[in-house]
């Protein structure tokens, strides 16, 4: 961040806390927006248990520090809520959720622009993927602050690995040589679904889907490039998994210390220490003739249209200014890493210090690319799953299997 962008947020932070909270916190009994709303800004999320106490450790702070008062609501059904509240015209100011519901979100105009109203430089003060996944998918709008990133990473069994593999050939002849699938014992598990395995589909240069210079969208899973890494992933690495590719048998397998390897993001990491394996989180290895680079998700402060354009708009303000807070304090970027193995999205990262859970994570992210956020791809990752279970498990064909499935995808696109 400039010299500048840190004066100009102290100075509003200054402003905030010496009004002591200019809207008094009132009872949560109907999280309406103005005179009646809780808090001098609202909250809501769908957190789980680790998250959601981080979540109000985080607020305390702010609150201690600011003289704020923000209200934090948690949901099971989010989504659903906050469709009622906007259409409503009672939503809260700030939820959080993963950025790939950015272009959904935005379409069903739950999402204020915040362009001119932020006083950090978004593309200075967090990574390029960070960046970019704040930004409607046109690029126009700045609909949110990212908090943290995750990405599906390797991970592997200490007990039976002094040190992981860096290549691709290493790790293979290593799990072949673990692999006893008559003595329940696997060399690599993995969830059959795009996203676990989106590091070898976009190995070579393909993609899933995108949009067009013109906003249309495009698919990449009939192309060359696409096919060729479902072929790698197929050859080399599906006939070392366990039969069923659902996340729970690809997973448990791991957990149970009854496999080598395994990919998943840094969720499943607090389960997983305290299980059988002794765990290992590495980065992904390097492959002949491209690079494994997975779906990235950003998990993002969304600002949404309870928050106006009017110059008085506190509730805007404090909103705004704890989510500047938040998502630049070392504090809660540490705790994060350390506690749950998020990935700092921050331009200014201190690698030496990181653990050695979220160091493979972390060097996974730098190769990884954005998860794609526009509408359409509600569409996509259904039939795209279908596919690669039928690929992996039943022996279809690659290039039919997933023309047949493109042509679903685009049944429902009209």
């Amino acid at each position: 961040m400039s010299v500048l962008a840190q004066t100009q947020v102290m100075d509003r932070r200054t402003v905030l806390k010496s009004a002591g909270g200019i809207v008094a916190a009132s009872s949560l009994s109907g999280c309406l927006n103005g005179g009646d709303a809780p808090g001098d800004a609202s909250i809501w999320h769908e957190l789980p248990d680790p998250l959601a106490a981080a979540l109000e450790t985080g607020v305390d702070a702010y609150e201690a520090e600011t003289g704020s008062q923000i209200s934090v609501q948690e949901f099971s059904a989010l989504e659903s809520q906050l469709s009622t509240a906007v259409d409503g015209g009672s939503p809260p100011e700030l939820y959080t959720w993963t950025h790939d519901r950015v272009g959904n979100h935005h379409d069903r105009g739950f999402l204020f622009d915040a362009t001119g109203y932020l006083d950090l430089d978004v593309e200075e003060t967090f990574t390029e993927l960070a960046a970019q996944a704040v930004r409607t998918p046109d690029g126009e709008e700045t609909i949110g602050l990212p908090r943290s990133a995750e990405v599906p990473t390797l991970l592997y069994n200490r007990e039976y690995l002094d040190s992981p593999p860096e290549t691709l050939d290493e790790l293979v002849a290593q799990a072949e040589e673990f692999h006893a699938p008559d003595d329940e014992q696997y060399g690599f598990t993995c969830p059959g679904r795009a996203y676990f395995i989106s590091a070898y589909l976009l190995a070579f240069g393909g993609f899933v889907s995108r949009l067009d210079e013109d906003g249309i969208p495009e698919l990449g899973i009939e192309d060359d490039e696409f096919h060729e890494g479902m072929e790698l992933y197929r050859e080399e690495l599906s006939e070392l998994q366990p039969p069923g590719l659902d996340y729970d048998t690809q997973t448990d397998a791991f957990a149970s210390g009854d496999a080598l390897f395994h990919i998943n993001g840094p969720w499943a990491v607090d389960g997983l220490h305290d299980a059988a394996v002794e765990l290992g989180v590495t980065s992904l290895p390097e492959i002949d003739g491209g690079e494994l680079s997975p779906y990235a998700g950003i998990s993002i402060w969304y600002f949404t249209t309870a928050m106006t354009d009017d110059e008085g708009d506190d509730r805007r303000d404090t909103a705004l200014d704890f989510a500047e807070w938040y998502c630049t304090s070392d504090e809660i970027a540490d705790r994060m890493a350390t506690e749950h193995s998020r990935v700092p999205v921050v331009t200014d990262v201190d690698t030496e210090a990181l653990t050695d859970d979220i160091e493979g994570f972390y060097q996974t992210f730098t190769q990884a690319t954005l998860q794609p956020a526009h509408r359409e791809m509600d569409a996509v990752w259904g039939p795209l799953d279908d596919a690669i279970v039928d690929i992996l498990e039943n022996g279809d064909g690659i290039a039919e299997r997933l023309t047949a499935a493109a042509e679903v995808i685009r049944e429902d696109w009209e």
